[in-house]
């Protein structure tokens, strides 16, 4: 996220003022726009880090941001069988990197969850744990569930009374921050997760998925 910073001088009197934080798509049209009145002094923007851009260093970066990996999104799903105490986890990962869309499809089948909510963490941590594989710069993911329990605790809406659900929320948390991720969670209705609901079930009948490919290609 970037801030523009400027003097603005009335008469004898200058004022300094800060914009909002934006995407430097939106920072750079704003920098662009104040260069072009001749009242405005001092303009530069600076990043979360206190990191200081001319027009120029700013453009650079956004063609930086474009060729790395942005706009992570990750969609999970479990199915739990009360019977057998099998599950299976579904992941659906995307991700832009430079003209290319990336998805991700991949699927787990697995005896050590012992509750629903269990498997839904799991499948969670699970898609998370895929993203140690792609080098990327810190930034937001999006997470979509169709499971209220996980995504309201993890947004803190609701209380982790459970024990074992509570080192999973604490797993996915260290998780995000060792891999330098701010989570904006989304809970969604199961027939918009389909994908990895599909994926899911298809786990727990002994089909196993590791599918990557490039979106934008199949177009």
């Amino acid at each position: 996220m970037y801030s523009l910073t400027y003097a603005y001088q009335i008469g004898n009197h200058v004022l300094k003022m800060t914009s909002d934080w934006c995407e430097i798509d939106e920072a750079i049209l704003y920098y662009e726009r104040l260069m072009s009145h001749k009242d405005y002094q001092n303009l530069q923007a600076i990043d979360e880090s206190n990191r200081v851009y001319t027009l120029k260093e700013l453009k650079k970066e956004q063609h930086s941001e474009r060729q790395s990996v942005h706009h992570l999104t990750l969609y999970f799903d479990a199915s739990f069988n009360q019977q057998s105490k099998l599950s299976g986890l579904g992941v659906v990962l995307t991700y832009i990197e430079g003209d290319q869309q990336i998805s991700q499809r991949k699927n787990l089948d697995t005896a050590m969850p012992k509750t629903v909510n269990e498997a839904e963490y799991y499948s969670l941590f699970h898609g998370l744990e895929q993203l140690k594989q792609i080098d990327f710069p810190p930034q937001k993911i999006d997470i979509y569930g169709d499971s209220l329990v996980v995504i309201n605790q993890l947004k803190g809406e609701w209380p982790v009374l459970n024990e074992t659900l509570a080192k999973w929320a604490d797993e996915v948390e260290d998780l995000l921050t060792s891999l330098r991720l701010t989570p904006l969670y989304h809970h969604i209705d199961r027939k918009d997760n389909k994908q990895a609901d599909r994926l899911a079930s298809q786990a727990q009948r002994g089909t196993l998925v590791d599918a990557t490919r490039d979106i934008q290609g199949d177009e």
